[in-house]
């Protein structure tokens, strides 16, 4: 099943997107089209997607009204953050350290899960989860240096 994406994640805890990056996806759009759709559940359909987010600012930027996504009926709630998170946790590259801690504590408070057993699912250690959780209590001018 498929369907398209129209709108942002109003749960996306990205603050920022690098220009750069995402002038580079935005070209690479314009070239060569969309290469991978996001997912989603039937649920969500047109409303929000992990993950995509990039892809789709990318997609509005070359004149793309939406983008594709693959509608998965079968996934849970639980499943569906857990891919986040995973998704979050292991894009080092695009999220910066204070994103990817910030979508650990809801994946922690909706699932009633510890430290310990996030970072099973995501595949790190219990050390790195609690680090970037704890930058979430940084005052605000160190959030805006990270």
């Amino acid at each position: 099943m498929s369907d398209r994406l129209t709108s942002p994640d109003p749960h996306q805890p990205r603050t920022q997107f690098d220009p750069a990056s995402l002038e580079e996806l935005t070209e690479s759009v314009r070239r060569h089209g969309i290469l991978h759709r996001s997912w989603s559940d039937p649920r969500q359909r047109d409303s929000r997607s992990f993950p995509g987010e990039r892809r789709w600012r990318a997609a509005r930027a070359a004149g793309h009204a939406s983008i594709p996504v693959s509608v998965r009926p079968d996934i849970t709630d639980a499943q569906m953050l857990e891919l986040a998170t995973w998704s979050r946790m292991s894009s080092a590259r695009i999220f910066n350290a204070l994103e990817r801690g910030a979508g650990i504590p809801p994946h922690m408070e909706a699932l009633d899960l510890t430290q310990e057993q996030v970072a099973e699912k995501v595949g790190l250690r219990r050390s790195t989860v609690a680090n970037h959780v704890r930058l979430l209590d940084l005052p605000a001018p160190a959030h805006r240096r990270l």
